[in-house]
């Protein structure tokens, strides 16, 4: 997955969060985006830099579905990436 990002001339550091559904079908779709910097505060980001980071990650297709009391469910997913000067020094899932 990293090997898809590339950093073109980026400063920005902070973190990128995706939040998302998976369906249960392994479905993911509805993403909201949020963008901090490195204290949690809210900040603009590169919108190219935000842009090719949906891309990667709405591009992910292997999701499970949640099976809990004998059937499968929709759930919320969470995967953020930690910037520092354009380049993901993380991502926490």
């Amino acid at each position: 997955m990293l090997s898809k990002y590339k950093n073109k001339g980026y400063t920005d550091s902070g973190y990128l969060n995706f939040r998302f559904i998976v369906n249960c079908k392994g479905e993911a779709g509805a993403y909201v985006i949020h963008k901090n910097d490195l204290d949690l505060i809210p900040k603009k980001f590169d919108e190219d830099l935000v842009g090719q980071l949906f891309k990667i990650t709405s591009s992910l297709k292997k999701w499970q579905p949640n099976f809990m009391r004998g059937s499968e469910r929709d759930y919320y997913m969470y995967l953020s990436y930690r910037i520092e000067d354009g380049e993901i020094t993380e991502i926490i899932p």
